[in-house]
């Protein structure tokens, strides 16, 4: 699927705008979105259910794109998607070992600080 290369791309290039407000919009527009897909095919759900997938939402995929614009904006939005692509292998070979996962963990983020600067 091109869509999301397509939306990565003109993400990154978005300068005007600082990573917070992009994804105060996306989320905005993706949410309205996806709730009206929601209750067009199925009843409204409990309040509490909105709530938890919201927090959810809000903690694991907007904290993640807020930190990835930057990213893609100084490497590059193919560069930085290959990245991202790639964190979950790298999460779960390194869940097998805690302390390692640490230490690495710590390793590469400075080396990608360093080799970005």
């Amino acid at each position: 699927m091109c869509v999301p290369g397509i939306d990565n791309a003109i993400t990154a290039s978005l300068d005007a705008y600082t990573p917070v407000q992009i994804t105060i919009a996306k989320g905005l527009v993706a949410g309205t979105v996806n709730t009206v897909i929601g209750l067009a095919l199925d009843r409204m759900p409990a309040l509490r259910c909105m709530l938890v997938a919201l927090a959810i939402g809000a903690v694991g995929h907007d904290v993640s794109i807020t930190m990835w614009i930057p990213g893609a904006r100084l490497v590059g939005a193919a560069r930085g998607q290959a990245i991202f692509a790639l964190a979950p292998f790298i999460g779960s070979v390194l869940s097998e070992h805690p302390v390692w996962m640490a230490t690495s963990s710590a390793r590469l983020v400075r080396r990608w600080a360093t080799d970005a600067v």
